[in-house]
């Protein structure tokens, strides 16, 4: 996916997995583990580096998604966590669930990066908090919030 994007949009920034290659393989494992633990949805948060990488390959987005927010302004109906933010393609946030064998379905959550590299911490600290303690929630966080350093 990088090398196309790299030859395809030209100049345009994308911040690649590039150096950090066993991120994906790793969240996969981490999420895995997190179901077998007994959760039921993990909330992420990271910078820039490699957020395209898990859009797709841990969220769910789909490569035509994506690559439509690389052809223009950002459109509606994805799952892409974009309404009215107007904000750059490696900045949203998404929602999607993964199947894991045996287990049944985890919720994933990418929050929105907020820019600066360590503002989504409390961004994904204000997501995961009040879904603890809230027993009436119709979206119960039964697991882990977990924040990647920029490397």
């Amino acid at each position: 996916m990088e090398q196309f994007l790299h030859k395809a949009y030209l100049g345009q920034k994308r911040f690649s997995l590039e150096g950090t290659d066993a991120l994906v393989p790793m969240l996969h494992l981490v999420i895995e583990k997190i179901a077998q633990a007994g959760g039921q949805e993990v909330i992420l948060g990271m910078a820039h580096r490699g957020r395209l990488n898990v859009l797709t390959h841990i969220i769910g987005i789909s490569y035509g998604e994506l690559l439509a927010e690389f052809e223009g302004p950002s459109y509606q109906g994805g799952q892409l966590d974009i309404s009215g933010t107007g904000d750059v393609k490696y900045h949203h946030g998404a929602r999607g669930t993964r199947d894991i064998d045996g287990l049944g379905t985890i919720r994933i959550e990418l929050a929105p990066n907020p820019s600066h590299l360590e503002f989504i911490n409390p961004v994904v600290a204000g997501i995961a908090r009040p879904a603890s303690i809230q027993d009436n929630w119709e979206r119960h966080f039964s697991g882990p919030h977990t924040l990647l350093y920029p490397f």
